[in-house]
């Protein structure tokens, strides 16, 4: 091999190896130039979610100069705390606990509303006489205490003019044994997860839902830090426009979403994901809100709720509760 050949292929190399320790060194600024910033979910890994997974999986946050770290929810986590406590930038909880909280003290403020109406719903099987909340009288309710199913029910139970004390109240757990055994009659659900395993498993069954009863409630709401908010507020618009971007996507390419889903959480059923997805896609209505703005109305009469059942002692202001609004997006 001449000397000639040698230096050429020398060049070569070390246009080769600069190329590569540019590339290298080019992506590294990138990540150190983003934001970094965590979502704390409500609830375990599962398609209720979805909107967030395909945000981060397809780059919708980094785009927008966001290194977004989503971490699950579940019972030994309440995002409310760790949002408030700053160990999470933003979180996901019901309407109903962030007013409380925000009564109580906690330094939190809602930017979004992801769905327009609440998720809880009151679960009977298909056949069963339970026609309406007055109909509970006679029967086994299982209870959710300190959940929003919970202030739900009780406004029911006012509205129908339900005599409690023949409503045999029991506590359970989120395993639906009991209800198809027909030990109890009456299951506190989201429609997004106890109706599919039900049916998954040859069961029918039918919802009594707060909306059919007049009632306006939120379920799943972002959050985050009020000093947070008015520091960042270009980091919150960011996050919700790229958040935005990533529900639009999921909704138009479900079992893409869904593959994404199962790729954060494998041992997830993918059948029941998808059909998640779907139910999400009713409830989720970006037609009619597509940048999850919240509803004064919704939030007067969550608010009205908790006041009557004695639980909100001090109201929260609703310009207060909805400043999220006035972040652009």
């Amino acid at each position: 091999m001449n000397r000639r050949l040698i230096a050429t292929i020398a060049v070569i190399l070390l246009i080769a190896a600069s190329i590569f320790w540019l590339f290298q060194f080019r992506q590294r600024t990138e990540i150190t130039n983003l934001t970094r910033v965590s979502l704390r979910l409500q609830w375990l890994d599962q398609a209720q979610f979805a909107g967030f997974y395909v945000a981060a999986a397809k780059g919708f946050y980094k785009k927008r100069g966001l290194d977004v770290e989503i971490n699950p929810g579940g019972p030994d986590f309440n995002a409310m705390t760790l949002v408030a406590s700053g160990s999470d930038t933003f979180g996901i909880w019901t309407g109903d606990q962030i007013a409380l909280g925000m009564s109580k003290g906690l330094p939190l403020v809602p930017i979004a509303a992801i769905f327009d109406q609440s998720l809880a719903a009151f679960m009977v099987k298909a056949d069963s006489s339970i026609r309406s909340p007055k109909d509970f009288e006679g029967h086994t309710v299982g209870m959710y205490y300190g959940y929003d199913t919970e202030t739900i029910y009780l406004e029911l139970l006012k509205r129908f003019g339900v005599d409690r004390t023949k409503v045999r109240e029991t506590p359970v757990q989120f395993d639906l044994g009991r209800f198809f055994t027909g030990d109890v009659d009456v299951w506190p659900a989201y429609v997004i997860n106890q109706p599919i395993a039900a049916e998954q498993n040859g069961i029918k069954v039918r919802l009594l839902t707060p909306k059919q009863y007049g009632i306006k409630y939120y379920s799943d709401v972002l959050f985050t830090r009020s000093d947070y908010l008015q520091k960042n507020s270009e980091i919150v618009s960011a996050f919700l426009s790229a958040t935005v971007e990533g529900w639009t996507y999921a909704l138009a390419h479900r079992d893409e979403a869904t593959d994404i889903v199962m790729a954060r959480a494998p041992n997830l059923n993918r059948e029941q994901q998808r059909k998640m997805l779907d139910v999400v896609g009713e409830y989720l209505n970006l037609k009619s809100n597509s940048k999850f703005l919240l509803d004064p109305a919704t939030w007067q009469s969550i608010e009205s709720l908790l006041t009557n059942q004695g639980l909100l002692k001090q109201t929260v202001p609703i310009p207060e509760l909805i400043r999220g609004n006035d972040v652009s997006r």
